[in-house]
């Protein structure tokens, strides 16, 4: 697991406004890094039981990454990280830079 760094994660509670699901309206429990939404626990598993959406990288609300994006590829967000380079990559890197690597999403990372 990598260590929490500031640089890559913020505390959602510093926030007013109480997140909600964006299906049901319900508290939100986890953010989607790809769909830039939040859900409940129950929308969470429909989200990761779907096909489109179940290697999408879900994170707390409590602790979500700051979308800091890759400087190489167009501005993608940063949502995976090699565990041999300890980089975070965007879909491109993964795709084209780490074969071989162990790359785990940054919810897995973390």
């Amino acid at each position: 697991k990598l260590p929490y760094h500031p640089l890559y994660f913020h505390n959602a509670n510093s926030t007013a406004k109480e997140r909600v699901c964006s299906v049901c309206d319900q508290p939100a429990t986890m953010f989607c890094v790809d769909c830039d939404d939040d859900y409940c626990a129950a929308c969470c598993k429909v989200h990761e039981r779907m096909k489109v959406t179940r290697n999408h990288s879900l994170q707390p609300t409590n602790c979500n990454p700051k979308l800091m994006t890759c400087e190489l590829h167009d501005s993608q967000i940063l949502n995976f990280f090699c565990l041999e380079c300890e980089t975070l990559l965007c879909n491109q890197c993964n795709a084209c830079d780490q074969k071989g690597h162990h790359i785990v999403s940054t919810s897995d990372a973390y």
